[in-house]
């Protein structure tokens, strides 16, 4: 068994988002290692890591992995981390348990493990070696996090969010979130309705996934809602850009501060929006700097 690991710690968002794939294309990819002697694969991506565990020729499947994302073999070999044998499954282990997260001990990563796996079991691209790993990791991360203190002061990707939003202007603030039923996204509500200062508008595709304290409006009409927003958060799977400077600049109609945070992999948000006056953007890598002052504090304790 192996593990080809891209995460925050070697690659910046731009990289990170060539191998951030749809369920369709994950598929297709793991079909294509499978026809090359791969047999088994399991292929991870959140916001943060794209891991590839399999059984084979590890340099094989960066090869084949790279030249799917378009990126180039040799280009982002020196991004990844390499794990085979005992070190690849010690890597899921810590993995799931949250130990390699950028929030340490953050709750989310094992559902999107777990996700991960059931994907590739469901497809037929697992056998027992990797069942059985992924199983045994699963279900120690779910004890790690029962029996120690690790979860008991949960920090996640929603909760780092939340706490930005809540440090942003001292006044009771109006938040745009797009993509409200999203896994981040719902979370991120969540968060949000806990501090009892936020107006939230969001949009989503299931009413009943969503908080009923917030508003739920349209998400084509997500730029009639920025002119009065103090906080516009994204947080979607989209292959585009949710947010366009040039629609953005045509929107807002005042020049009080903005805040955008994006929190999705691909970028949900247009970079040049950074530039505009009084706008400030946020990326989920912005986040590793709150996340390490948190991990300290942890490890100090």
């Amino acid at each position: 068994m192996f593990s080809l690991s891209l995460n925050y710690k070697s690659a910046d968002i731009l990289l990170r988002e060539k191998f951030c794939f749809e369920d369709k294309k994950v598929q297709l990819l793991l079909n294509i290692l499978k026809a090359n002697n791969i047999k088994e694969c399991v292929y991870l991506s959140t916001c943060n890591r794209c891991e590839l565990y399999g059984t084979g020729d590890m340099y094989n499947a960066l090869k084949i992995l790279s030249d799917f994302a378009g990126a180039g073999c040799e280009k982002v070999k020196g991004n990844f981390f390499f794990y085979d044998d005992y070190s690849a499954i010690k890597h899921l282990f810590f993995v799931c348990c949250g130990f390699d997260s950028m929030a340490l001990g953050e709750d989310e990563i094992l559902g999107q493990v777990k996700k991960a796996f059931e994907f590739s079991q469901n497809n037929h691209f697992t056998d027992f070696e990797m069942n059985t790993v992924f199983k045994a990791a699963i279900t120690t991360a779910k004890k790690v996090k029962t029996n120690t203190l690790i979860s008991k002061s949960s920090v996640s990707v929603a909760t780092l969010t939340a706490a930005k939003c809540h440090k942003f202007i001292s006044k009771s603030k109006k938040v745009l979130l797009v993509g409200g039923s999203g896994d981040i996204g719902s979370k991120v509500v969540k968060n949000l309705v806990s501090y009892n200062e936020f107006n939230i508008y969001a949009t989503s595709r299931n009413r009943h996934l969503i908080n009923n304290s917030i508003n739920i409006i349209p998400y084509k009409n997500r730029y009639d809602y920025l002119n009065d927003a103090d906080i516009i958060i994204s947080a979607t799977k989209s292959p585009h850009y949710i947010f366009t400077a040039d629609r953005v600049k045509n929107a807002v109609e005042n020049d009080k501060p903005r805040l955008f945070i994006d929190l999705a992999v691909p970028r949900d948000i247009d970079e040049e929006i950074d530039l505009i006056d009084n706008c400030i953007l946020f990326t989920i890598d912005d986040l590793k700097k709150i996340a390490d002052e948190n991990k300290k504090s942890k490890q100090m304790n």
